[in-house]
């Protein structure tokens, strides 16, 4: 089945990247079948102004920036000046709800001069000396190698090529074609913009949940299978493609978070990680998933679902109490962490004289976060007590919890003198 374009490329473009909105997607097709006019399109679909950079068409100093004369502590320096598509981006997500995407147009056809300059902008988020605003969102696309290199092109550097996710562009239907092209020619204009500020709000309302579990998953995945976490290819050819590193499996999972959160179906999750760490890796991970069938950490504390402590699934049950503490971190509302620490302090109640090992860091753990909480918030300590007083206090006999009590991480204020 392929790869919805446009689901994917709004997944792209709303998913929270390590230094601002966007994790950058490289689309490789052939020429004159969309693949810019459908990014600018989405892109107009959630609010967002898109800006265009053909990197056969411009120079290392369009995006670098022209030397200029300047000043450093009182000493005469050039300085490099910001292009003007930087600044005018930066303004509207400055100034407004709006948000924007620069398009890295022909990446495999442009000088190397050129795509060097491209490499710092997707790695730094720098532009001739101008900070791009964290709303900036950044996509490429380019020709197949066999086509680009008719027309001199350069095979993309493993560097850039590890920053980005390669997806193979699927052309639209004719029938997809014809309503874009009524679309466009019809003259007519959307008298509302969406507001893109507010989709950035509800994505960042559910993105917790979805980052921590995804973060579990690849964690579990490379502690088992190390060798993957970093793999970069001993054919040369074959770096300029995906592969493995621990920036791209960082991509990897921030994307498969927001694919989840979009709504993109297995398989499409299967070939967008794959595009970041490479297809065998990719689905050597979504094996490793199907048969270890990891649960996930909110339902398993909702209690919709157990946790199996056999001695063959012990790295499950690791990964699903690391989840579940960072669960328990970012949960903002009270009453939801009440239940969710209630959940925890049982279950480490049930289980503190078979799995003493399983449980101890995760118990530190879950200690530091509740003195954390509690310490700032009298009244969530009150809650707490009134409601659950009897399992608390249960807790705090455990004899495991001897030293941590002296220490007085149970009960701040009260540690050992």
């Amino acid at each position: 089945m392929d790869l919805d374009m446009k689901q994917t490329i709004h997944t792209s473009l709303m998913t929270p990247g390590t230094h601002g909105w966007g994790i950058p997607l490289l689309f490789v097709g052939m020429p004159g079948v969309a693949k810019t006019a459908i990014g600018c399109s989405e892109a107009a679909s959630l609010g967002m102004h898109a800006y265009v950079l053909i990197g056969s068409q411009i120079e290392a100093p369009d995006i670098g920036g022209f030397p200029a004369p300047g000043e450093r502590y009182g000493q005469r320096c050039l300085d490099p000046l910001a292009p003007y598509w930087a600044i005018e981006m930066n303004h509207i997500c400055e100034t407004t709800d709006a948000g924007c995407v620069l398009i890295l147009d022909e990446l495999n056809t442009c000088p190397p001069p050129v795509q060097a300059a491209m490499l710092r902008v997707v790695n730094e988020r720098v532009a001739g000396g101008v900070k791009l605003h964290e709303r900036i969102r950044i996509l490429a696309f380019m020709n197949p190698p066999e086509i680009a290199a008719e027309a001199g092109g350069n095979p993309i550097a493993p560097a850039m090529a590890n920053r980005m996710g390669f997806v193979d562009w699927v052309p639209p239907t004719i029938e997809d074609w014809s309503t874009h092209l009524m679309d466009v020619s019809s003259g007519q204009k959307t008298t509302t913009r969406i507001n893109t500020r507010l989709l950035e709000e509800e994505v960042m309302r559910r993105w917790h949940e979805f980052f921590v579990r995804a973060s579990g998953e690849c964690t579990a995945f490379l502690l088992a299978n190390s060798k993957r976490a970093n793999a970069m290819p001993t054919n040369a050819e074959e770096r300029h493609g995906p592969w493995a590193s621990y920036r791209s499996w960082e991509n990897a999972t921030r994307f498969l978070a927001g694919s989840r959160l979009q709504g993109a179906s297995k398989g499409d999750q299967e070939v967008l990680v794959g595009g970041f760490v490479s297809s065998a890796i990719g689905k050597e991970f979504f094996h490793y998933l199907r048969s270890r069938d990891i649960p996930d950490a909110g339902e398993w504390m909702a209690g919709k679902v157990e946790l199996s402590l056999s001695s063959t699934r012990l790295d499950v049950a690791a990964t699903v109490l690391r989840t579940a503490v960072a669960l328990l971190t970012s949960t903002a509302d009270d009453d939801l962490f009440i239940k969710r620490l209630v959940f925890l302090i049982q279950w480490f109640i049930d289980h503190s004289e078979t799995q003493s090992s399983l449980i101890a860091n995760p118990m530190r753990n879950v200690f530091m976060v509740w003195r954390k909480r509690c310490s700032g918030s009298a009244e969530l300590t009150k809650k707490l007590l009134n409601k659950h007083g009897k399992t608390v206090t249960t807790f705090r006999q455990l004899p495991m919890l001897a030293q941590l009590e002296d220490l007085g991480i149970l009960n701040p204020g009260t540690a050992a003198r």
